[in-house]
């Protein structure tokens, strides 16, 4: 390499350096949301053997706590507040609680990876004094992101 061209490549990467901020993101360039959790979220579950529900969650994160709501149903729509929200690094948990064939209780867990949300939803059933229990695997899908 001649010098005039090791001149021109320093002058190349000290401009570059310019105008790229810390941690690789250039300045005026689209920054991914800083929390991923934010926003539109879908899902589906086998209820009972099949019968698949599709449930729609507005999630919203404030430091370690997750707030929001859900809706499901396509005859009788259906919505709950989330309840205790909790977020641990990628870890997230919540309870939503709603009249259905009972008292029900559904606590979710799971851990957020890739735009993913996988986990568990434990579902409890109170009626007439007696409560069952099932479990049921939540695979949430990020829609879009928080306006």
């Amino acid at each position: 390499m001649l010098r005039s061209d090791r001149s021109l490549a320093g002058f190349v990467v000290l401009l570059v350096m310019a105008f790229v901020a810390p941690g690789g993101v250039s300045r005026g360039a689209a920054v991914e949301p800083a929390d991923p959790i934010d926003g539109r979220w879908n899902w589906w579950f086998d209820y009972t053997p099949g019968l698949i529900v599709q449930v729609e969650a507005n999630l919203v994160r404030k430091g370690n706590t997750l707030t929001g709501k859900l809706s499901w149903g396509s005859e009788k729509k259906r919505e709950a507040e989330v309840l205790d929200g909790k977020i641990d690094g990628r870890k997230i948990s919540f309870t939503i609680k709603w009249k259905g064939i009972g008292d029900v209780t559904d606590i979710y867990s799971g851990e957020l990876v890739n735009g993913e949300i996988k986990g568990t939803i434990q579902r409890s059933i109170t009626r007439s004094g007696q409560t069952q229990r099932h479990d049921f695997p939540w695979d949430g899908v990020h829609i879009k992101a928080a306006d």
